[in-house]
């Protein structure tokens, strides 16, 4: 089984970071990921993160581990 870390964890803003402007800013810069880079941003991701022998020796301990290649899948675009 593969997880894709920013799937599994649900993550909130308080609104006080809301409000902050900075933050905001900051944030769309990870989120805002055009949907042509966004499969070259995550295998870049999942990359770097398996260069880490602390991460890969805390996942093995689990019995986790980050493929290397995202999982591909037959979709439809949906019309506008």
């Amino acid at each position: 089984m593969y997880f894709v870390p920013e799937l599994c964890t649900l993550i909130s803003l308080s609104e006080e970071a809301r409000a902050n402007i900075t933050i905001m800013k900051d944030v769309a810069v990870h989120t805002g990921v055009a949907p042509a880079n966004r499969e070259s941003t995550l295998t870049g991701f999942i990359n770097q993160i398996n260069t880490y022998p602390q991460v890969r020796q805390e996942m093995g301990d689990k019995g986790l581990k980050f493929s290397n290649s995202l999982v591909m899948l037959n979709a439809r675009v949906m019309p506008q």
